[in-house]
Order: structure tokens, then C-alpha cells, then sequence
């Protein structure tokens, strides 16, 4: 496989995602219902009345790999008998444990004038890898020290939220407050969220010691997952094994509810601001078919029965698999298991000026289930051509990373599409990745 080709399934399989204008600009000629995410205030329909999106996005990020380490290191090939050489490598992973962000989410949306009704399945979490065994890797073992393979925990969940909105304009209920803003408009969202598939684990007390002679690996695993009534089953008739059997209930295993508070307002002609709360006491509680596995495993081995194992027959390695394990379970959970559901509040402002929109929001997280930093964003798009509008926006989060976005739409009757590219942490070569999307909406 040649480079070119690695890079490109790289950047498609590292980020891509639906990119749309309508998150940076939030006034009253929104129409997209992606905006309800962020404040239901801003759905507004009067002129339209009846509309129907659909989108999907995909994104998986992670806070090592870029294009240029591929390019430059990973596939330049590289001298790993020279310290420095291995050094300079191994350096875009800082020692730290690597986090993997996959999420991927689709949209069915219809509004009627101030009201709108969507369907959003949508699968989120993170994945954290040890450093620890690259670094054993490369290293080899260190006998003068324990190598651990503790991780917090790695967690993924997916979820279908049905979410109903309306919005409304409220002058008429606070003009006696004398406020400085006009065209105030509130909005609510109540979401019911439906449970797919859920899955935690951990890993504690893993260590690896080793001595010149032997080798000794422990460590306990606890997951808990509702997988479509899949389940481990364990056999404990001549020593400890296992397999997972898979089910076949493709109903929701888990419901909850989420509440979204947004209100925006005209402080003048060409400045709008917004306030919203999303999420508010969203969580999941999975009753049935949720299970808890724990696993704990022991291996005690010399260095010569390390360098024979890969001369060992399928008999021999299913035995030594069986001798590390100590102990397995695998119960059912007979209490709910509740996880939370991503909420956070979004300060957003608005700025027109001729043939220019410049924006910008703060979004503060309520829980670190996937937002996991305040973020500012600042973006501008420029409106000369009426039917080409052309926009960038730009991300900044409290743990330095940035994000920036550029694309175009095209404005037609009843059809409005947008197309963009994004990148992360960089630009060009040295980004950790590439995001390239689109978005439609039918308008009736």
C-alpha cells in the first residue's frame, strides 16, 4: 500500500464529520435543527412553516496521532537501535496515556412553525490506552521498577434522544422589566432518552514485575455493559473459561430524561444574544439486561517458558490462557445502573454589519461526559453572495486544543446545503486530523 493511500484512509478513518454554519451563527434566520442542540429559543419557522432535515456525522479523535508524525516517523522509517531516534518517536505521545474519542450520530428532524420533533441516534465515548505499553515496547522491561497498566475508565454509550421543541416570543410578558432587548424569545426542548448499548470497564491493580529470571503479570477488570442482552457465559467444569454470546434483543435496555432551557433577544438591529442550559438532569438508568464482569488474572513465568510460547500448539495456549485466569464472574445487575447524559450551558452573541456576520459562543460543561473543557468559538461569514454564503469559525478549549472550520452553502428556494472542512490541533500536515461534512434541509 503506497503512502498516499495510507494518508488518505488515515485522515478518513481519523475525522469525518458533519460540518454546518448554522452552529456558528445564532440569530433569528437559523433553520437548521441542529441549532436546537445548542438553544430551542432560536427555532423560528413562521415564514417557512413546515421543514425536514437529515444528517449524519462521524468523528474520531485522539490527543497523539498527526499526519506528520505518520509521514515523517511512522512510515520514513526510523533507526530504533539510536536512542534519540527512538526518542524523538516516541515524543507526540508526552507519556501520556492514549485517548480515543470516537462518536457518530445521526438525524431525523421535521418543524412545524415553532414546534419541531427529532430523532438523533447517537453513539459517544473514550477509550484510554496505557503508555505504559508502548513504552515496555520499545523499552523492553525495566526490572528495577513495576510497569502498571492502570487507566481511569474507558467508557461508551449509545443513545436515542426524542426530543420536542417549541419556542416562542415573550415582549408582551416582560415589557414592564423594562430589559434593553427586544424580539425575546424562549424556548424548551424535553428529550426522552432511550438506551441502546452501554459498556464501562477498568482496569486496577495491573502491574507487571519482572526480575532477571521470571515474570510475574496481575491485575482485576471490572466492565458493565447492556449489549443487546449479549452476555459472558462462564464454564467452570475443568478450569475457568468463557465466551461471549451474543443476543438478539434490539430494544432499548435503558431510558431516561433531559431538559433544555434557551432564551435570545435583539439588542439592537444587527446584535443578537443567547443563553441556554442543555441537558439539564439528563442521565440514562439501564434496568435490564445490564451485567457486571469481573476478571482477575495471575501469571508467574520464567524467562525461558517466555521466549517457547510462540512455539506453543492451540492445546498449549488454550491451557496456559485458562492457568492465568484466577477468577471470572459475571452477574446481573439487579439494581438500575444510571449514567449521566452530556449537559452543559451555552452563552452565545451575534453581530451583523453589511455583508458580514461575526459570532461567537462560550460553552461551559456541567459534566465531563464528553465535553471536558470550557470552550470559546469565534466565527465570521460573509453574506455577499446571497445564495453562496462562505464562513469560518475557529475553536479554542481549556486544554489547548483548537479546531478551526471553513466551507460554503448554497440558498435555494426550498433547499439549503452547506459543506465544509475542518481540522484539529494544526493545520495542513501537522493537524491530528482531517473533518470534511455537509448538511441539507428541505423546506416546505
Amino acid at each position: 500500500m503506497n503512502k498516499f493511500l495510507l494518508n488518505i484512509i488515515f485522515l478518513i478513518s481519523l475525522c469525518f464529520t458533519n460540518i454546518n454554519s448554522d452552529y456558528i451563527f445564532f440569530n433569528s434566520d437559523v433553520k437548521d435543527h441542529h441549532c436546537i442542540g445548542f438553544n430551542s429559543s432560536y427555532l423560528n419557522n413562521e415564514n417557512t412553516k413546515f421543514m425536514i432535515s437529515f444528517n449524519t456525522q462521524a468523528k474520531f479523535t485522539n490527543n497523539s496521532l498527526t499526519l506528520d508524525w505518520v509521514n515523517n516517523s511512522l512510515l520514513s522509517g526510523i533507526n530504533l537501535e539510536n536512542e534519540n531516534d527512538k526518542s524523538n518517536f516516541l515524543s507526540i505521545f508526552n507519556e501520556e496515556n492514549i485517548s480515543l474519542s470516537p462518536m457518530i450520530q445521526s438525524q431525523f428532524a421535521f418543524s412545524y412553525m415553532n414546534y419541531s420533533l427529532s430523532f438523533t441516534p447517537q453513539s459517544f465515548g473514550n477509550i484510554l490506552l496505557p503508555y505504559s505499553i508502548i513504552d515496555m515496547i520499545f523499552y523492553g522491561l525495566n526490572f528495577d521498577k513495576d510497569i502498571s497498566l492502570d487507566t481511569d475508565k474507558s467508557h461508551f454509550q449509545a443513545v436515542l434522544p426524542i426530543t420536542f421543541s417549541h419556542s416562542r416570543n415573550i415582549d408582551k410578558y416582560v415589557s414592564n422589566f423594562n430589559i434593553p432587548f427586544k424580539n425575546i424569545r424562549a424556548g424548551v426542548s424535553t428529550k426522552i432518552l432511550m438506551g441502546l448499548a452501554l459498556f464501562e470497564t477498568q482496569f486496577t491493580n495491573s502491574v507487571i514485575d519482572s526480575d532477571d529470571d521470571n515474570i510475574k503479570i496481575k491485575g482485576d477488570i471490572k466492565s458493565t455493559y447492556s449489549l443487546f442482552d449479549g452476555k459472558y457465559i462462564i464454564s467452570e467444569i475443568d478450569s475457568i473459561s468463557s465466551s461471549f454470546e451474543f443476543g438478539s434483543d434490539f430494544g432499548f435496555s435503558g431510558s431516561g430524561l433531559a431538559l433544555d432551557f434557551g432564551i435570545s433577544g435583539d439588542y439592537s438591529d444587527n446584535i443578537n444574544v443567547g443563553l441556554s442550559f442543555n441537558n439539564i438532569f439528563g442521565t440514562v438508568a439501564w434496568k435490564s439486561s445490564t451485567y457486571e464482569y469481573n476478571m482477575s488474572y495471575e501469571l508467574n513465568i520464567s524467562s525461558d517458558q517466555l521466549e517457547e510460547i510462540s512455539d506453543y500448539d492451540e492445546v498449549q495456549k488454550d491451557s496456559l490462557n485458562s492457568s492465568i485466569i484466577t477468577s471470572e464472574s459475571n452477574i446481573s445487575v439487579s439494581q438500575t445502573k444510571t449514567t449521566p447524559y452530556p449537559s452543559y450551558m451555552l452563552l452565545n452573541g451575534n453581530y451583523q454589519y453589511k455583508d458580514f456576520s461575526a459570532a461567537s459562543h462560550i460553552l461551559v460543561p456541567l459534566n465531563d461526559i464528553y465535553y471536558k473543557n470550557i470552550q470559546f468559538s469565534i466565527g465570521t461569514a460573509y453574506n455577499k453572495l446571497e445564495k453562496v454564503p462562505l464562513f469560518f469559525w475557529i475553536n479554542f478549549d481549556g486544554s489547548q486544543h483548537i479546531n478551526w472550520y471553513s466551507g460554503f452553502g448554497l440558498r435555494f428556494k426550498n433547499y439549503d446545503f452547506n459543506f465544509g472542512i475542518s481540522q484539529v490541533d494544526g493545520f495542513l500536515n501537522s493537524s491530528k486530523g482531517l473533518s470534511i461534512g455537509l448538511s441539507q434541509l428541505f423546506k416546505f
